[in-house]
C-alpha cells in the first residue's frame, strides 16, 4: 500500500539517506554557484570536479534547474510519500570565505541554491558532520539561518551549545512527533575543536567517543525530551571511517546500548562513502552506514571495489506507538553526471548481493524485487494451503473428492493489504473464500489483515491453548495439522504441517511441509546456533522448537521466506546449539543398554485444592534410587507432610542427610515446603535448570545426574517459565523402558533421545482426582 494517508493508523514512513554532499562540484552545476576556488592539495577549482565527471560519464545538459541533482529520486519520493524526510547535509550553506585552516577539503553550497533542498521537500537537515564548519563559525551560523528561513529544521550543530544540542521536532498529526537527535564523532573526521561549547557555536560532539559513557549521556538527554508515548526518535550518528564494511564490536555494543535504553527507535548512521550493514535489534532499526547519497566523486579512482556511485533511498516504516520497525524498503540509485538515476539491473544486483552479504551477519535478510530492483527488509510470508475438489496423486490422476480447504497461514501487515488481495485474486480466490486463517503469532506483520477474512475459521495460539490441538485437528482434513510450539513470541507459535505426495524420479514419496511462522525467520538462519534474538522472547526455547520442526519435515516455510528443503544428511543437534560439545550429558550415553536399572517409588502424596482451576489435585513425592547408588528426591511435599516424608524415606533405608539430589518440579508451597529437611542435597529448581543450549554451557552438569537419570525443563509456550521432569531408565511391570516423573512427556525429550512415547511410563507429580 503506497497511500501516505494510510500511515495515520498503520505506521510512520520516513525517508532517510546517506550523505548529501551538495557543495563543491555539485554546487557548481546549480543555478547559483559559489566562488569556485578551493584550498585542496591537488585541486584548486571546484569546476575541475565537474569536468572530471563529464570526462567519466559524458556531458551534462546545459539547462539545469535546482532539482537536477535529485533526478529520479523525486518521483520515487512522490511515489512512496514519506511523512518525514531527513537527510545528512554534508556541506555548509554560506558565502563565507573563512575556510577552516589546514582542513584540506571544504564544502559549501551558495545560499541562493537552497531551492535544491526545498524542491525535495526536506523536513530536517542533520548538521553533525565533518563538513558543516568547513567555512568557519560564520559559515555555520549562515547555514542554520538560511535553512530555517525556508522552513527546514536543523539538528546536530548550532550557533551555541544549546542550539547544537537541541532535537529537531516534527509534528506528524494526532499528537505524534518525530524527534531527531544528532551527534558527531571524531572517528568520522569531526575535529574535537568543532565541539559547541557555551556561547560558541559548533557540532554536537561525542566528547567520550563511542563508549558506554556517551551512550548513557545520549539516553539521558533524549529521555528529557521524549514523551512516554506518541514520539518516534531518530538518532543520527556521524561515525566510523569512509571505506570498509566491518562493524566493530564497540560500534555494535554502542548501538545495542542505545536501543536497550528505551530511548532510541532508529539509529541513523552515516559517514562511510558506501552503504553498510543493517540490523534489527529488539525490534528497532539500526542503519550502521547509509553511504553517500550524492557526491562529486565521478571519475575519481582508488576505491572502485566499493562502488560509491551506488546508493540507496531508505524508507523505513515504524509503529507510531512504540517505534518498532514494521518494514524497510530501499531503492537502489546510481550517481551519474552528478544526478541520481535509478540503478539498472546489473548495478542493483551488485548492491543487493553486497547488502545481503553484510546484513546476513546481523540476522537480517534482504529481498529483491526484480521488477523494480528495489531491496526490501524482512517482510512476512503468507502461505495458502489449498485442497482441490479432486485430489491428484503424484501421477496427476484424480483420486476422488473432498471438501475444499483454503487455509491462509498469516495475513501480512496491513501495509501489504493491496498486495495480498492482488495475489489472491490472481489465484481466483476472494477474501470471502478463505475457509481457515491461522495466525502463527501476534506480531503486526503477521496479523495485519485479519479483518479481511470474515468467513474464515480463526486458529490462534490462544485457541490451541484453550481447546487443544487434537480437537482442532480433528475438524481439519487429514493432510493438514496445527500444533503450538514456543520461544519466538507469546503466547506461543503455531506450526502448520501439510502432508503431500511428491514424485522423486519414478517414485511417489510422502512429503511434509512445515509452515513455521518466525520460529525460522529466513531460509538460512538455522546455520547460526542462536535464533533472531532481538525478537525472540526465549531464544533457547525457540531452538528446541526449531529442532522439533526440523525433525518432522522435508521442507520448511519460514516466516519471511522463501521455503527451504531439509538437508539430506541431518546436520546434528549441535547445529541448533542444543548440545554443547563439552557437555557431560550425552544422548547416546543415557539409556545405553550396558548401564544399570534405577528404581522409582512414590513416597507420599496429598490432595489439595487448586485455586486457579478450582478442583482437587493429587500431588506426589517420588524417590529415585539410581543403579550407581544415587538418591534423588523429587519434591518435598507441602505443609504437614514433613514427618510422613521422613518416615517414608526411612522405610527405604534412607535418612534425609543421605539425599544427594533434590528436584523441585513445580514452584509452590505443596512442592517445596519441606526443603529445610534436606540441607545436604543439591537442589534443582526450574529457575536453575536451563535448556541444553550454548547460552547455558556452564550448567550442563545439571542435566545428567548419572547415565540413567537426567533432568529436563519442559517447554511452556506462554512464558519463559517451565516445570522440571526427571527421566529415569527403569524396568517395570508394564515393560516400559523409561519412567518420567513430572506432569507430561515433553515432545522435545522424545525427539532428542530418539525414544517413543510408548516407551515411557509417567509418574505424575500432579494430577486431578475423581
Amino acid at each position: 500500500m503506497r497511500n501516505g494517508m494510510a500511515f495515520v493508523e498503520l505506521g510512520v514512513r520516513l525517508f532517510l539517506c546517506g550523505d548529501v554532499m551538495a557543495g563543491r562540484g555539485v554546487d557548481q552545476i546549480l543555478p547559483h554557484p559559489s566562488e569556485s576556488h578551493l584550498y585542496e592539495g591537488f585541486v584548486n577549482d571546484a569546476n575541475d570536479y565537474v569536468r572530471l565527471a563529464e570526462r567519466h560519464s559524458g556531458p551534462m545538459p546545459q539547462k539545469r534547474d535546482f532539482d537536477y541533482p535529485w533526478g529520479d529520486a523525486l518521483p520515487i519520493l512522490d511515489e512512496w510519500k514519506p511523512l518525514v524526510r531527513i537527510i545528512n547535509l554534508e556541506t555548509s550553506v554560506t558565502t563565507s570565505e573563512d575556510n577552516w585552516p589546514r582542513k584540506g577539503i571544504n564544502y559549501r553550497m551558495h545560499p541562493d541554491n537552497v531551492p535544491f533542498l526545498t524542491s525535495a521537500r526536506i523536513d530536517c537537515c542533520v548538521l553533525a558532520n565533518n563538513h558543516v564548519l568547513d567555512w568557519g563559525h560564520k559559515g555555520l551560523a549562515e547555514t542554520v539561518s538560511v535553512l530555517r528561513q525556508v522552513g527546514i529544521r536543523t539538528v546536530g550543530a548550532g550557533r551555541n551549545e544549546l542550539e547544537a544540542d537541541a532535537p529537531a521536532e516534527i509534528e506528524i498529526g494526532q499528537g505524534r512527533r518525530v524527534l531527531v537527535f544528532a551527534w558527531g564523532d571524531d572517528s568520522s573526521g569531526v575535529p574535537s575543536s568543532w565541539a559547541a561549547a557555551g556561547t560558541r557555536g559548533g557540532v554536537n560532539f561525542l566528547h567520550d567517543g563511542i563508549s558506554t559513557k556517551s551512550a548513557e549521556e545520549i539516553a539521558r538527554k533524549i529521555g528529557k525530551n521524549r514523551r512516554p508515548s506518541g514520539d518516534v526518535v531518530v538518532l543520527s550518528l556521524h561515525w566510523g571511517g569512509n571505506w570498509g564494511y566491518e562493524i566493530s564490536k564497540t560500534e555494535r555494543d554502542f548501538a545495542h546500548q542505545l536501543i536497550d535504553s528505551g530511548t532510541v527507535d532508529i539509529l541513523y548512521g552515516h559517514s562511510s562513502h558506501h552503504p553498510k550493514a543493517i540490523e534489527v535489534y529488539k525490534g528497532k532499526l539500526i542503519l550502521y552506514g547509509c553511504g553517500d547519497f550524492l557526491n562529486d566523486y565521478e571519475g575519481i579512482s582508488g576505491h572502485n571495489e566499493f562502488h560509491d556511485e551506488l546508493t540507496l533511498l531508505y524508507f523505513p516504516v515504524v509503529d507510531g506507538k512504540n517505534g518498532t520497525i514494521i518494514r524497510l524498503d530501499a531503492v537502489p540509485m546510481k550517481i551519474n553526471k552528478m544526478r541520481l538515476s535509478r540503478a539498472n539491473a546489473e548495478d542493483s544486483l551488485w548492491l543487493y548481493r553486497t547488502m545481503a552479504r553484510e546484513c546476513a551477519k546481523f540476522g537480517v535478510r534482504v529481498q529483491r524485487d526484480e521488477k523494480t530492483n528495489k531491496c526490501n527488509g524482512p517482510t512476512n510470508f503468507v502461505t495458502l494451503v489449498e485442497e482441490k475438489t479432486s485430489n491428484e496423486n503424484c501421477e496427476g490422476k484424480a483420486n476422488g473428492g473432498g471438501e475444499k480447504l483454503k487455509m491462509l497461514v498469516d495475513c501480512a501487515s496491513a501495509y501489504e493489504k493491496e498486495k495480498l488481495e492482488k495475489t489472491l485474486r490472481a489465484k481466483g480466490i476472494s477474501a470471502d473464500g478463505i475457509s481457515h486463517l491461522v495466525i502463527t503469532h501476534w506480531h503486526y506483520d503477521h496479523c495485519g489483515n485479519i479483518g479481511l477474512f470474515p468467513n474464515a475459521q480463526l486458529i490462534t495460539p490462544e485457541r490451541i491453548l484453550a481447546e487443544g490441538s487434537e480437537k482442532i485437528n480433528a475438524d481439519l482434513p487429514e493432510f493438514v495439522s496445527v500444533n503450538l510450539l514456543g520461544g519466538h513470541s507469546a503466547p506461543g507459535d503455531i506450526v502448520v504441517k501439510v502432508q503431500q505426495i511428491k514424485k522423486q524420479g519414478d517414485k511417489c514419496v510422502p512429503w511434509v511441509t512445515s509452515i513455521v511462522g518466525d520460529l525460522f525467520e529466513f531460509e538460512n538462519d538455522w546455520l547460526s546456533d542462536q535464533p533472531w534474538k532481538q525478537c525472540s522472547i526465549c531464544p533457547d526455547r525457540q531452538l528446541i522448537s526449531r529442532f522439533l520442526c526440523w525433525q518432522g519435515s522435508d521442507e520448511i516455510v519460514p516466516g519471511h521466506g522463501p521455503s527451504f528443503q531439509i538437508c539430506t544428511e541431518f546436520p546434528g543437534k549441535a547445529s541448533f546449539g542444543l548440545l554443547d560439545i563439552n557437555s557431560k550429558f550425552k544422548a547416546k550415553a543415557f539409556g545405553d543398554s550396558k548401564v544399570g536399572i534405577s528404581i522409582v517409588s512414590e513416597l507420599v502424596s496429598a490432595v489439595v485444592i487448586d485455586a486457579k482451576q478450582r478442583k482437587q489435585q493429587k500431588i506426589s513425592v517420588y524417590l529415585v534410587k539410581g543403579s550407581g547408588g544415587e538418591t534423588v528426591l523429587v519434591n518435598t511435599g507441602g505443609p504437614g507432610q514433613g514427618q510422613a516424608l521422613v518416615e517414608a524415606l526411612q522405610a527405604h533405608g534412607i535418612a534425609p542427610v543421605d539425599v544427594k539430589h533434590l528436584v523441585i518440579t513445580n514452584l509452590g508451597v505443596h512442592f517445596c515446603h519441606n526443603l529445610h529437611l534436606f540441607q545436604s542435597a543439591k537442589v534443582f529448581m526450574s529457575t536453575d535448570v536451563a535448556f541444553p543450549g550454548s547460552k547455558y554451557a556452564s550448567l550442563d552438569k545439571f542435566f545428567a545426574i548419572s547415565s540413567d537419570i537426567c533432568i529436563w525443563r519442559d517447554m511452556d509456550p506462554i512464558r519463559d517459565e517451565g516445570t522440571l521432569s526427571v527421566l529415569v531408565r527403569t524396568a517395570n511391570e508394564t515393560q516400559k523402558n523409561f519412567t518420567l516423573i513430572g506432569t507430561k512427556v515433553d515432545a522435545f525429550i522424545l525427539s532428542f533421545l530418539d525414544i517413543t512415547k510408548e516407551e515411557v511410563e509417567i509418574a505424575k507429580v500432579m494430577q486431578p482426582t475423581n
